[in-house]
């Protein structure tokens, strides 16, 4: 899934949390992922680079709340019925993987 918001330098909103977060860098404190944790990254493109932002279940202190928040952010943004539709197929997946 793919979201696109623009943000103006200078304009207020969450979105100017990503550059007090420091997230335009390359390395994270990262951590093992553990069995069976979420594996979610999502990507932010500034200009022409893209910052690969890995998943909270990956990461250490407070770069797992860092992402965690700006992740729920982020959700906030897709609408509900496309979450439902993301759901529902989720369970139809895990459903055949039982048969």
């Amino acid at each position: 899934m793919e979201v696109k918001f623009q943000c103006q330098p200078g304009a207020p909103g969450q979105p100017l949390l990503l550059v007090d977060y420091n997230f335009f860098r390359k390395t994270w404190k990262e951590g093992e992922i553990p069995c069976g944790s979420d594996s979610t990254y999502f990507e932010i493109k500034a200009g022409s680079k893209i910052f690969k932002i890995p998943s909270d279940s990956s990461l250490k202190g407070d770069d797992a709340a860092k992402v965690r928040e700006i992740a729920e952010f982020i959700k906030e943004l897709v609408p509900q019925k496309i979450w439902s539709e993301m759901q529902a197929m989720q369970q139809d997946f895990e459903h055949s993987y039982d048969e």
